[in-house]
């Protein structure tokens, strides 16, 4: 076995007529990194709020469940940024922001499907994903006060 053998496993997303409009794939470490690069700041509001209403202590499947309902509800770049990257066109954000609503919700279930088989899976996911937007929290948090410091000396 190797990686040159290794079939990522992939799921046509469909429009009304049965036609294979695109390609997804589940997401990977890496896609999450370009999307935390791409969209930090919405990814770091969204979790903030559902922080906020959720409190501290461990993740649970309904706080990872909040945070995609929050990103969903008030950043739609970052769920049309998943689409592209899961499609393998991150340069196609803008077109995806255009997608029929069903096609859009065929295509974020079938990313999440093949994303994560288990609950398990998805809870060790969000930890990680979790701590990456506290720890990015934190250093903006140190730069911004770093910068009014600086200011104000």
């Amino acid at each position: 076995m190797s990686l040159e053998s290794l079939v990522i496993n992939r799921r046509p997303i469909l429009n009304s007529g049965g036609e294979t409009l695109f390609e997804v794939r589940g997401l990977t470490p890496f896609d999450i990194g370009i999307l935390m690069q791409s969209y930090a700041v919405q990814m770091i509001a969204a979790y903030g709020r559902v922080r906020e209403a959720v409190g501290p202590g461990a993740v649970s499947t309904d706080e990872v469940q909040s945070l995609l309902t929050e990103l969903i509800q008030t950043t739609p770049d970052v769920i049309c940024g998943f689409v592209a990257l899961a499609a393998d066109e991150p340069d196609q954000v803008e077109k995806v922001k255009f997608l029929p609503l069903p096609i859009m919700l065929d295509a974020l279930i079938s990313v999440y499907e093949l994303t994560f088989t288990t609950e398990e899976e998805l809870k060790k996911f969000a930890a990680v994903i979790l701590n990456a937007i506290e720890v990015m929290t934190a250093l903006i948090q140190k730069q911004t006060t770093t910068k009014k410091t600086s200011k104000t000396n």
